[in-house]
């Protein structure tokens, strides 16, 4: 995945003269990618890093995720949408398409050099130009060393809650049920009736990579009922089926309990063969959980009734 992450204090943006530092230490001939989330000061400070590299001959690209659509056209008409956990897609495909030269996956076995940086920078924003993610939380994250202006009480959950604490697009002041919950998320996502939020199209029967999040304080058996639930409702509701489905934790607002949701139009990418062989190669990144990538469900489940109770009484005769 990455070959080095520079970062700043607890929700602050790294220097500029510590990002030229870790481009420096890394530089290669192939050159070096930046992925950054969209937000002022990251987007400000690795890209003077970018420039100041460049002018002391690096070969650097810059690409700029942003994936949130809690934030819509009007209101972030300036600075655009947030980053959330779909950059974890774009630093797994670019990665990967790095190094394909060295992994296994069958799709680049045949072939015996790198991905050019053109390449992987064409692909990494065609990915990011088809990325959506929305998140919801039970509360704000606590930030050691600070205190928080505000805490939702016991009976409110915030849809659309930024990783840094800034605020959602709607605040519920009655918690509704995990299916409910799941509902709301994917309407945002998915309305392509809503001119603010539709940033991109869904259609029936378009093939899709989901993600499911965890924000930092929500258990495995809470974010993988939640999961269930979103690809139930991804079918039966706007007859999408994930090609690949990850649950795990990949980007926290520290111990945030919430869960983010994000989905990548696979159907709309330029290359999906290339993209799906890069998030299936093999990686040992200790953040990435998705190695496991069998996804196929068939049919439903037969439930049959219990036998009679003699059934299950019965003994198995004497072997003498």
């Amino acid at each position: 995945m990455l070959t080095a992450a520079i970062a700043g204090t607890i929700f602050a943006s790294p220097s500029t003269k510590q990002i030229l530092t870790g481009l420096r230490a890394i530089q290669s001939k192939a050159g070096t990618l930046i992925i950054v989330k969209n937000y002022t000061g990251d987007v400000l400070h690795f890209g003077l890093a970018t420039e100041r590299a460049k002018a002391e001959g690096l070969r650097i690209e810059m690409v700029v995720v942003a994936d949130d659509v809690a934030v819509g056209r009007q209101k972030g008409s300036l600075v655009g949408r947030r980053g959330l956990a779909g950059t974890i897609l774009v630093h797994k495909i670019s990665g990967a398409l790095a190094e394909k030269g060295l992994i296994s996956a069958s799709y680049f076995q045949s072939l015996t050099h790198r991905e050019s940086l053109e390449t992987i920078v064409a692909t990494a924003r065609d990915v990011i130009l088809n990325l959506v993610t929305i998140g919801f939380s039970l509360d704000h994250c606590s930030v050691p060393g600070r205190r928080s202006a505000e805490f939702l009480t016991a009976n409110e959950v915030e849809i659309g809650m930024g990783i840094h604490n800034e605020p959602g697009v709607n605040r519920l002041k009655s918690i509704p049920t995990s299916s409910e919950l799941a509902s709301k998320v994917l309407k945002l996502l998915l309305d392509q009736g809503d001119p603010d939020r539709a940033f991109v199209p869904f259609s029936a029967g378009d093939k899709t990579v989901l993600l499911i999040n965890n924000l930092g304080g929500i258990s495995n058996l809470e974010i993988s009922a939640f999961a269930g639930l979103v690809v139930d409702q991804l079918a039966s509701t706007y007859e999408i089926s994930p090609v690949r489905v990850y649950t795990g934790t990949f980007m926290t607002a520290l111990n945030g309990p919430g869960v983010s949701v994000t989905l990548l139009n696979f159907s709309r990418l330029k290359d999906p063969k290339s993209v799906l062989a890069a998030l299936d190669a093999k990686t040992t990144a200790l953040g990435w959980s998705g190695n496991v990538t069998a996804w196929d469900r068939v049919g439903k489940l037969d439930l049959r009734p219990s036998p009679p109770e003699k059934a299950h009484a019965r003994v198995a005769p004497s072997l003498g």
